[in-house]
């Protein structure tokens, strides 16, 4: 049984379909969204919930994945005999995503003190080194 959040969760969550976004507008803390967003989103109760939302959204819209793929499919033509390439190129990018071709990686770089004292004594040597270098 969910409580309150959880529900509201799931209601925000249809909404842009990003799980830090519901959570922080569902009245988690700022600081801990992403992660209750994600911890969220791996309960089995939660994940019902939000697939008999999602249904209910298909129905009331009468959209399939299948009919967004075909008028996907059909834009990605009707651009290439126009000579519109940019629009057939994000035509078959989402035709792509659909299928998992393309994983989106994150990489953030961590500076740490050390690193900084590193980087100045690297520095410095250099100077010295090149000034040395110049004199001879």
């Amino acid at each position: 049984m969910l409580n309150l959040k959880q529900k509201r969760f799931c209601q925000e969550y249809m909404v842009d379909l990003c799980a830090t976004k519901a959570a922080k507008r569902a009245g988690y803390s700022q600081k801990t969204a992403y992660a209750q967003g994600h911890a969220l989103l791996k309960k089995p109760e939660i994940q019902a919930v939000i697939e008999r939302l999602s249904m209910k959204r298909q129905k009331r819209t009468e959209l399939t994945q299948d009919m967004v793929i075909e008028q996907l499919r059909r834009c990605e033509r009707q651009s290439v005999k126009a000579k519109q390439f940019s629009a057939a190129i994000r035509a078959n990018e989402l035709l792509g995503k659909h299928l998992g071709m393309f994983e989106e990686r994150h990489t953030h770089q961590v500076f740490t003190y050390t690193d900084f004292v590193e980087q100045v004594k690297n520095d410095r040597f250099n100077r010295t080194d090149a000034s040395t270098t110049s004199r001879n």
